[in-house]
């Protein structure tokens, strides 16, 4: 008669957790090579689009205007909270 207690398999909690984990790796590898975030295809051009100087200094909230195709700042009121989702 023996006192250990006998050793039982893993619980299939575990089982399932490491192929869940594996799964969501494999997506997320997939998805940043489908990106081009991994391994990307060509140089970086280096050049982006400029910004009007109103965009630095007029405010937090910025729209596209339509009229004049730039970039509109503003500053809310004060005592104005905005909510933003």
């Amino acid at each position: 008669m023996t006192r250990h207690a006998a050793r039982r398999d893993p619980r299939a909690h575990w089982v399932l957790l490491s192929l869940t984990l594996a799964a969501l790796a494999t997506a997320l590898i997939f998805s940043g090579y489908g990106r081009h975030e991994i391994a990307p295809t060509a140089a970086p051009s280096g050049r982006c689009a400029t910004t009007a100087d109103t965009a630095f200094s007029g405010g937090p909230v910025l729209r596209k205007d339509p009229e004049s195709s730039g970039v509109v700042a503003a500053r809310m009121p004060a005592g104005t909270v905005a909510l933003t989702y």
